[in-house]
Protein backbone atom coordinates (compact mmCIF):
# COMPACT_ATOMS: atom_id res chain seq x y z
CA UNK A 1 0.00 0.00 0.00
CA UNK A 2 1.34 3.39 -0.98
CA UNK A 3 1.15 5.86 1.91
CA UNK A 4 1.92 9.56 1.63
CA UNK A 5 2.45 11.37 4.94
CA UNK A 6 1.85 15.08 5.30
CA UNK A 7 2.48 16.82 8.62
CA UNK A 8 0.42 19.83 9.55
CA UNK A 9 -1.09 21.50 12.59
CA UNK A 10 -4.83 21.32 13.19
CA UNK A 11 -6.81 23.08 15.88
CA UNK A 12 -9.69 20.80 16.79
CA UNK A 13 -12.66 22.74 18.11
CA UNK A 14 -14.80 19.83 19.14
CA UNK A 15 -14.26 17.21 21.85
CA UNK A 16 -11.28 19.08 23.34
CA UNK A 17 -10.47 22.59 24.50
CA UNK A 18 -10.49 24.96 21.58
CA UNK A 19 -7.17 26.35 22.83
CA UNK A 20 -5.37 23.10 22.15
CA UNK A 21 -3.51 22.79 18.91
CA UNK A 22 -2.22 19.34 18.12
CA UNK A 23 0.12 18.01 15.49
CA UNK A 24 -1.64 15.61 13.19
CA UNK A 25 -0.31 13.36 10.47
CA UNK A 26 -2.66 13.17 7.52
CA UNK A 27 -2.49 9.89 5.68
CA UNK A 28 -3.50 9.55 2.06
CA UNK A 29 -3.65 6.03 0.72
CA UNK A 30 -3.49 4.98 -2.88
CA UNK A 31 -6.99 4.45 -4.32
CA UNK A 32 -5.74 1.44 -6.22
CA UNK A 33 -4.77 -0.35 -3.02
CA UNK A 34 -7.62 0.78 -0.78
CA UNK A 35 -10.72 0.87 -2.95
CA UNK A 36 -13.01 -0.72 -0.34
CA UNK A 37 -12.12 1.95 2.20
CA UNK A 38 -12.53 4.84 -0.25
CA UNK A 39 -15.88 3.47 -1.44
CA UNK A 40 -17.06 3.11 2.16
CA UNK A 41 -16.10 6.71 2.96
CA UNK A 42 -17.99 7.91 -0.14
CA UNK A 43 -21.06 5.86 0.86
CA UNK A 44 -20.90 7.32 4.39
CA UNK A 45 -20.78 10.83 2.92
CA UNK A 46 -23.78 10.06 0.71
CA UNK A 47 -25.75 8.65 3.65
CA UNK A 48 -25.01 11.70 5.80
CA UNK A 49 -25.97 14.08 3.02
CA UNK A 50 -29.28 12.24 2.53
CA UNK A 51 -30.28 13.50 6.00
CA UNK A 52 -30.50 17.22 5.05
CA UNK A 53 -26.88 17.68 6.02
CA UNK A 54 -23.81 18.78 4.08
CA UNK A 55 -20.43 17.20 4.57
CA UNK A 56 -18.10 20.20 4.56
CA UNK A 57 -14.89 18.16 4.76
CA UNK A 58 -13.60 14.67 5.45
CA UNK A 59 -10.13 14.13 6.87
CA UNK A 60 -8.21 11.06 7.92
CA UNK A 61 -5.52 11.46 10.54
CA UNK A 62 -3.30 9.66 13.03
CA UNK A 63 -5.06 10.15 16.36
CA UNK A 64 -3.20 10.71 19.62
CA UNK A 65 -4.73 7.91 21.67
CA UNK A 66 -1.91 5.69 22.87
CA UNK A 67 -4.18 2.85 24.01
CA UNK A 68 -6.07 2.45 20.72
CA UNK A 69 -6.83 -0.97 19.22
CA UNK A 70 -3.67 -2.65 17.94
CA UNK A 71 -2.61 -1.74 14.39
CA UNK A 72 -5.41 0.83 14.05
CA UNK A 73 -3.81 4.23 14.61
CA UNK A 74 -6.03 6.21 12.23
CA UNK A 75 -9.32 8.03 12.50
CA UNK A 76 -11.70 9.85 10.20
CA UNK A 77 -13.53 13.07 10.94
CA UNK A 78 -16.59 14.26 9.03
CA UNK A 79 -17.25 18.00 9.41
CA UNK A 80 -20.99 18.44 8.87
CA UNK A 81 -23.54 21.27 8.76
CA UNK A 82 -27.19 21.75 7.86
CA UNK A 83 -30.69 21.33 9.21
CA UNK A 84 -30.29 17.58 9.81
CA UNK A 85 -27.19 17.79 12.04
CA UNK A 86 -29.07 17.42 15.35
CA UNK A 87 -30.94 14.37 14.08
CA UNK A 88 -27.70 12.76 12.95
CA UNK A 89 -25.83 13.44 16.20
CA UNK A 90 -28.78 12.10 18.20
CA UNK A 91 -29.00 8.89 16.16
CA UNK A 92 -26.73 6.42 17.90
CA UNK A 93 -27.77 3.64 15.53
CA UNK A 94 -27.00 5.72 12.41
CA UNK A 95 -23.55 6.79 13.67
CA UNK A 96 -22.71 3.29 14.93
CA UNK A 97 -23.65 1.81 11.56
CA UNK A 98 -21.51 4.27 9.60
CA UNK A 99 -18.54 3.84 11.95
CA UNK A 100 -18.83 0.04 11.92
CA UNK A 101 -18.79 0.04 8.12
CA UNK A 102 -15.73 2.32 7.97
CA UNK A 103 -13.81 0.27 10.55
CA UNK A 104 -14.69 -2.98 8.75
CA UNK A 105 -13.44 -1.67 5.40
CA UNK A 106 -10.53 0.56 6.47
CA UNK A 107 -8.16 -1.76 8.32
CA UNK A 108 -6.07 0.97 9.99
CA UNK A 109 -9.05 2.98 11.29
CA UNK A 110 -10.29 2.66 14.88
CA UNK A 111 -12.46 5.75 15.35
CA UNK A 112 -14.74 8.13 13.47
CA UNK A 113 -15.71 11.61 14.66
CA UNK A 114 -18.74 13.51 13.41
CA UNK A 115 -18.08 17.18 14.14
CA UNK A 116 -20.39 20.10 13.55
CA UNK A 117 -18.54 22.56 11.34
CA UNK A 118 -17.28 25.71 13.09
CA UNK A 119 -18.39 24.55 16.57
CA UNK A 120 -17.10 22.39 19.40
CA UNK A 121 -20.04 19.97 19.05
CA UNK A 122 -19.46 16.44 17.86
CA UNK A 123 -19.60 12.74 18.58
CA UNK A 124 -16.84 10.14 18.38
CA UNK A 125 -17.42 6.43 17.89
CA UNK A 126 -14.73 3.79 18.04
CA UNK A 127 -13.80 0.13 18.15
CA UNK A 128 -13.77 -1.07 21.76
CA UNK A 129 -11.81 -3.94 23.30
CA UNK A 130 -14.95 -6.11 23.21
CA UNK A 131 -14.93 -5.82 19.39
CA UNK A 132 -18.02 -3.61 19.25
CA UNK A 133 -18.30 -0.06 17.97
CA UNK A 134 -19.54 2.28 20.69
CA UNK A 135 -19.75 6.03 21.33
CA UNK A 136 -16.93 7.56 23.34
CA UNK A 137 -17.91 8.73 26.82
CA UNK A 138 -17.75 12.42 27.67
CA UNK A 139 -15.36 13.42 30.40
CA UNK A 140 -14.83 16.84 31.99
CA UNK A 141 -11.95 18.99 30.82
CA UNK A 142 -8.85 19.01 32.96
CA UNK A 143 -6.82 22.13 33.69
CA UNK A 144 -3.64 20.19 32.85
CA UNK A 145 -2.91 21.00 29.20
CA UNK A 146 -1.01 17.72 28.84
CA UNK A 147 -4.13 15.72 29.76
CA UNK A 148 -4.90 12.93 27.31
CA UNK A 149 -8.16 10.99 27.63
CA UNK A 150 -8.09 7.20 27.58
CA UNK A 151 -9.42 5.18 24.66
CA UNK A 152 -13.20 5.40 24.67
CA UNK A 153 -13.25 8.87 26.23
CA UNK A 154 -13.61 12.32 24.73
CA UNK A 155 -13.41 15.70 26.37
CA UNK A 156 -16.75 17.49 26.21
CA UNK A 157 -17.27 21.15 27.00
Amino acid sequence: MKVILKSFTLTILFNIFSIFTINVISVETSLANNTDCQNTIQKAKTRIESKKTSVIAIHNYKHRYEDNPKNRPLGYVFFISGTGVDNILNSRLFLTDITTSIIANCNSVSLVTFGVARTDAGETYGLMKNGKVEPFKCIAPNSDQQFQPNWGEQICL
